[in-house]
């Protein structure tokens, strides 16, 4: 085999291992958002970081929320005290349960 051949072929075993790890990063992510949603109720993003103990980061767990939300996996509705406070909802609450139908 020429070296060029042998280079070639450990970038693609590199980039495959890459690939892999991304998948099984958000795999495990997600089934920690299920879990953490499961046992604790009806969670806000923010509570599921600190839940989680650093294993979800602060700028990754609304990219898996999102993710779950589109496969219907979770679902999210708007923060009471944001209701409360007569303001546009910013900050949802996100559930494993599909919430009533307000109205």
């Amino acid at each position: 085999m020429t070296p060029e051949a042998v280079l070639i072929l450990t970038a693609c075993c590199l980039l495959v291992i890459v690939v892999l790890q991304h998948v099984w990063r958000c795999r495990a992510e997600r089934r920690l958002v299920t879990l953490l949603l499961s046992h604790h109720g009806d969670l806000r993003g923010l509570e599921l970081v600190k839940l989680s103990g650093g294993l979800l980061a602060r700028g990754r767990v609304y990219v898996v929320l999102m993710r779950m939300q589109d496969a219907g996996e979770v679902y999210s509705y708007p923060w009471r005290a944001d209701l409360l406070e007569g303001a546009e909802p910013r900050r949802l609450v996100y559930t494993l349960d599909k919430p009533p139908a307000s109205g």
